[in-house]
């Protein structure tokens, strides 16, 4: 297993002075990155660009617009991996980190097919989760892959912007509000998203800012809380490029 090391963070303040390239910017859409040409190779979408899907070989058709990130999309959908979501900027922001033959591998396991997002270069998945996930989902992905993370995007649960700290708390405008504890945080997290809390493999909460929060552990009946660690974007993505 591929450790991810949390990085204290003293000074949430920081959170509000990030470096372009620290920051992934959200936007809705679907596809994917990669299609494979008439070359047999792994490519990225053009206006005229002719491919078909890596994963269940049907075809796909280019989407080159002026808001989205240029991607390919099924021109059907049926027959193609059941765990499948539809895509957004965010999940092709991260897969774009790695080089292209570690971003949506299809593995074979237990007579099955499925496409990870991604898997570094020693074998373990990292599992980009974006919209609601069923527990019996989850349990089913972490028995297929096994050595693998997850990383769930939760920045519509809160802003980009930390007001202050007051009385030793950390207080933002929005539903997951962390506690500064020296070297990890406590949140407390109103109308959460449960189902994260059933994970059994490594979890990071993608903030949408310059930070990542690995989770240690979440209590999901209500008032719903936990602890954890921050560590920055920069290092978690020079972990995920070494791993």
């Amino acid at each position: 297993m591929v450790v991810f090391a949390a990085e204290t963070i003293t000074d949430p303040a920081n959170r509000t002075h990030a470096k372009v390239h620290e920051l992934f910017f959200v936007f809705r859409g679907r596809g994917m990155i990669y299609a494979i040409g008439n070359d047999s190779k792994r490519k990225k979408a053009t206006p005229a660009g002719v491919g078909t899907c890596p994963h269940c070989s049907s075809v796909m058709v280019p989407k080159c617009g002026d808001i989205n990130i240029w991607h390919w999309a099924h021109k059907s959908t049926k027959g193609c991996d059941a765990w499948r979501e539809s895509e957004t900027d965010w999940h092709r922001q991260w897969k774009s980190i790695v080089p292209s033959e570690r971003a949506e591998v299809t593995i074979s396991n237990f007579g099955q097919r499925h496409r990870a997002d991604i898997i570094t270069s020693k074998g373990v998945v990292v599992e980009l989760q974006h919209s609601a996930i069923s527990t019996a989902d989850i349990a089913e992905r972490e028995a297929f892959y096994g050595d693998m993370i997850w990383v769930f995007d939760i920045s519509d649960c809160l802003q980009k912007r930390w007001i202050g700290n007051y009385g030793g708390v950390d207080y933002f405008d929005n539903r997951f509000q962390l506690h500064n504890k020296g070297n990890y945080y406590t949140f407390r997290w109103k109308h959460p998203r449960k189902h994260i809390a059933y994970t059994t493999k490594p979890t990071f909460l993608d903030f949408g800012d310059i930070n990542i929060f690995r989770l240690r552990r979440m209590y999901p009946d209500a008032p719903c809380g936990g602890w954890g660690n921050l560590l920055r974007r920069y290092k978690f993505i020079e972990r995920l490029k070494a791993a």
